[in-house]
Order: C-alpha cells, then sequence, then structure tokens
C-alpha cells in the first residue's frame, strides 16, 4: 500500500493516513516508520533549506528596507480623503477634510 500518487500525495502504508510531511521519518498517525521512497532524500532537505534561507533572507531584506528604496511611487503612501494642511485646525476645508462652512 505505498502509494505516492501525484494527486493525493503519499500514504502510510500501515495505516493509508496521508504523508504531509516527507521530512519527517513516521507517521503523524500511527507513529510507524516510513518507507525511505516516501520520504525526501537528505540531499533534497538541504536542497530545501537552502532555498528556504534565501527565501527568508530577501523577506528580511524587503521587511528592512526604506521608504523610497522600493520601485515606482518613491515610497509615498496615499491615503484618499486624508485632509491635508486644513485638518489640524485650519481652514476646515481645505483637503476635504471637514464640513466646511
Amino acid at each position: 500500500m505505498t502509494s505516492l500518487s501525484p494527486t493525493e500525495g503519499p500514504r502510510c502504508p500501515e495505516c493509508g493516513f496521508r504523508i504531509f510531511n516527507r521530512r519527517y521519518p513516521r507517521c503523524e498517525s500511527c507513529k510507524s516508520l516510513l518507507p525511505a521512497e516516501l520520504l525526501y532524500s537528505r540531499e533534497q532537505i538541504e536542497q530545501m533549506q537552502v532555498r528556504e534561507q534565501a527565501e527568508a533572507l530577501a523577506r528580511a531584506e524587503n521587511r528592512t528596507r526604506k521608504p523610497g528604496d522600493s520601485q515606482g511611487d518613491g515610497g509615498a503612501i496615499f491615503f484618499p480623503n486624508s485632509g491635508g494642511a486644513g485638518c489640524e485646525g485650519g481652514d476646515g476645508g481645505a483637503g476635504g477634510c471637514g464640513g466646511g462652512d
């Protein structure tokens, strides 16, 4: 019952539970050892770890990017109807921020 269907994914040969984590050597349901052909090889796991570390580094670099470093609008954020110079006690109507008259 060692199945590796591309649509369903691999299943535990002991209990038939679907294997969600092919890095973990035991069935998550019955805890039996899984056959090697259902698991990722050591090389595959290392390749995934390298890729995941590179992706994490890229995400961290994107989070630490300063405003204005992004492409396109220069980092400006536009909030429609957020008011302008007149909203902090100015003329009341400038920038569309209040009742006006």
